[in-house]
């Protein structure tokens, strides 16, 4: 499994939800992409939302009181899942969620690790070491850090960042003390796991990083122009790389990658994967309505 590094977008997802039913019947908005196994998952403002692609078919995760606004989402490679956000309209529980913990996939959530503390609107999972887990929280702007799989986390340093302009995080899969986090200023890399920063560069000014590939990563980035872009060196250098975009008139809002496989979302709801790293994309979400 390999994790998708997404930036933070506010998404809604609508579906029919009456009576118990699990049927996903419209996405208006997405805010975090994750494959696991044979399935993609969909953090969403009205729950985690799952297409399993060997029998095509889309259901909500948990109950309606499970079915939460998932502002931050992750997977470890264990299969334990992470998330964190503002509980569900059906839930008793307080706001913010905090740092929340689930061992069957979405169905049901532990929420104790820094309940009604902080709000994390990127959760991500080192993909070398499982057990380290960042995390960036919108109330306080500052870094978080797990060394344990999400169990607590600590806050990294002293400095923070703007939450109406951080863009997105990832730590690096080599060296999981290195950290790179863009906003709209540009991007910005730490060597000591967030304890302090320094701006690496103005442009491109990253919007969406997913995993490796052939030991790069490939960036979404924004900035001048849109493009594609791939790093050897976390960030120290940059490539172009000529590959299609999704939609040539939105952009992209979600990001995840697996394998060769990649998944998009767009702002106007739109949903593709590409099973060729990005040389092709198939449509299965047009403007918010699964395609059957």
């Amino acid at each position: 499994m390999k994790k998708l590094l997404i930036l933070g977008a506010s998404l809604l997802l609508l579906a029919a939800c009456g009576n118990g039913d699990r049927s996903v019947t419209k996405i208006d908005h997405i805010h975090d992409l994750e494959f696991y196994d044979d399935a993609l998952f969909i953090g969403t403002h009205y729950g985690l939302a799952e297409v399993n692609f060997q029998d095509h078919e889309w259901s909500w995760k948990g109950n309606e009181a499970q079915r939460h606004d998932f502002m931050g989402f992750g997977i470890r490679e264990t299969g334990e899942f992470l998330g964190s956000g503002h509980p569900s309209d059906e839930s008793d529980l307080s706001d913010p969620l905090g740092a929340m913990l689930s061992d069957d996939q979405g169905e049901t959530w532990e929420v104790e690790v820094l309940y009604e503390e902080v709000d994390f609107h990127k959760i991500d999972v080192n993909e070398h070491d499982d057990k380290i887990v960042y995390g960036f929280d919108s109330i306080s702007g500052a870094i978080f850090r797990s060394d344990n799989g999400g169990e607590s986390f600590q806050q990294q340093g002293d400095e923070t960042f703007n939450p109406s302009e951080f863009l997105d995080l990832i730590s690096n899969k080599d060296d999981p003390d290195q950290l790179m986090l863009s906003d709209q200023r540009g991007v910005f890399k730490s060597e000591d796991a967030g304890e302090t920063w320094e701006l690496l560069s103005e442009e491109p000014q990253v919007f969406l990083a997913s995993t490796y590939t052939n030991d790069e990563l490939l960036v979404y980035s924004v900035g001048q122009q849109e493009m594609w872009r791939t790093t050897s060196d976390f960030g120290q250098t940059w490539e172009n790389v000529e590959l299609p975009k999704p939609s040539e008139n939105e952009p992209i809002m979600a990001l995840a990658s697996n394998e060769g496989m990649l998944a998009a979302g767009t702002f106007d709801n739109d949903l593709y994967i590409s099973n060729d790293d990005g040389a092709s994309w198939e449509l299965i979400v047009e403007k918010g309505e699964p395609i059957e």
